[in-house]
């Protein structure tokens, strides 16, 4: 638990992944920024901010901005995990898919007062790219990502439930189809 966004700073200066959570139960990260995260790996190259497993943190307070992932998930990556995240700002993440979030086999986010905008992926999902997981959204800006490929704001691939109520999608780019969101099954 930090100090508010602006005052706790947790830069992993393109070193390393800035945090990795597996197997956690009922953990909180607040009040802080996440950043300068790069992941490159030959073998776990997901998650440049944060890579969560099998894992059902609470993310409250937080910015996630300016993170690479050499693979999936930029800002996050997320995978047989459950987390809620509360007034959470995605900002200006890079990926091969999954620019901000790669959500992936079983995982069930919950958004709330989430900010999901200029992530970058090179292939799918600018934004968020979801895989056999689902999610729900409430209050949420998805806005000025872009994809190489399909699903500028949100691709949603194979098997994927997904709940969004309130929820804005504006000027994402996707270089095939869909800016907004690519719906794939």
């Amino acid at each position: 638990i930090g100090q508010g966004e602006e005052v706790t700073i947790i830069d992993a200066e393109q070193t390393d992944r800035v945090i990795t959570m597996e197997y956690c139960e009922n953990n909180v990260i607040s009040d802080l920024t996440i950043t300068g995260g790069i992941i490159d790996e030959d073998f776990n190259n997901n998650g440049g901010g944060i890579y969560i497993q099998s894992s059902n943190p609470i993310l409250e307070n937080v910015n996630i901005n300016e993170n690479i992932a050499n693979n999936w998930g930029g800002g996050i990556y997320l995978k047989h995990a459950n987390p809620h995240l509360i007034n959470v700002n995605i900002i200006a993440n890079a990926s091969i898919s999954g620019g901000g979030i790669y959500s992936f086999l079983d995982s069930e986010p919950i958004f709330n007062n989430v900010n999901i905008i200029q992530n970058t992926a090179i292939y799918d999902g600018g934004g968020i790219k979801i895989n056999w997981a689902g999610a729900i959204f409430t209050n949420v800006n998805i806005n000025n990502n872009s994809a190489g490929t399909k699903g500028g704001g949100i691709y949603i691939d194979q098997y994927s439930t997904n709940l969004l109520t309130n929820v804005n999608i504006n000027d994402n780019i996707a270089g095939i189809k869909g800016g907004g969101i690519y719906f794939h099954n």
